[in-house]
């Protein structure tokens, strides 16, 4: 590898190309990342214990994958995997094309969900479940935030790992909710479900099944493309505001 590397660089140098070194490179680094993760696995395999080198790759992998926007009480979800967000899956409940005629079989929400998660990551349902056996299906860490559907929590606690009986703030501008809570667009972003028409407002994200296409949003993915980009700090808007009101007073004043 070192070889190649040398050969590489001299071409770089031989023809002043940056783009072209960088063509060169980054294969071969993307190899050697690969190589060295197989070795040390198959490593790991053959010793039956996990290697120092192997847990500095998870470490790794794990601060890569953890979404630090998080409060740290809730950045565990993220910690082996991606988080999830749906709501509103309303399995094997029968009045379900009222709301939408298109509505997909339970069975067919499974398939399209297990698609996408995997037994490490984190499944957030944001209520309305509908039977939670169909839940025992879906390979994740599964936390729920009830709906008003969802009666008592004693129902769902064979089926999820955390319950929650109302809206939960995650992050200082993420709130999570089953209806969507109005009132702190300036400062938050809410996703939430209920709305099964796809309504939505500024700093809203609607994750309702048959919205959000009956597959769970990425949370991790939302935030690195800017989810909460248009919220600002309470604190900055509180300030602005006490800083607005004074010059309202003093300008009074001046008038009298």
């Amino acid at each position: 590898a070192a070889l190649k590397v040398n050969k590489m660089a001299k071409r770089y140098y031989d023809f002043g190309s940056r783009a072209e070194l960088s063509a060169v490179l980054d294969p071969l680094f993307v190899f050697l990342y690969n190589y060295c993760r197989r070795t040390v696995r198959a490593d790991n395999v053959f010793t039956g214990r996990a290697t120092a080198a192997e847990n500095d790759f998870r470490k790794a992998e794990r601060k890569e994958i953890m979404i630090l926007t998080l409060y740290p009480a809730f950045r565990r979800w993220s910690e082996k995997g991606s988080v999830y967000i749906i709501s509103d899956t309303h399995f094997g409940d029968g009045d379900c094309h009222l709301m939408d005629p298109g509505w997909i079989t339970p069975e067919e929400q499974l398939e399209r969900i297990n698609k996408l998660i995997g037994k490490h990551d984190t499944l957030i349902h944001l209520g309305d479940v509908g039977d939670p056996r169909y839940m025992e299906q879906i390979r994740a860490y599964k936390v729920l935030l009830l709906g008003n559907h969802d009666e008592t929590a004693t129902k769902f606690e064979p089926f999820f790992n955390e319950i929650y009986s109302g809206p939960l703030f995650i992050a200082e501008k993420l709130l999570l909710s089953h209806e969507p809570v109005y009132g702190l667009e300036k400062w938050c972003v809410n996703i939430h479900g209920h709305d099964h028409a796809g309504g939505t407002s500024e700093n809203h994200l609607n994750v309702a099944a048959n919205v959000c296409g009956y597959v769970p949003v990425n949370l991790g993915k939302l935030i690195k493309r800017g989810l909460l980009g248009k919220a600002e700090s309470i604190h900055r808007l509180t300030i602005d505001e006490a800083v607005r009101n004074k010059e309202k007073r003093e300008s009074r004043k001046a008038r009298q």
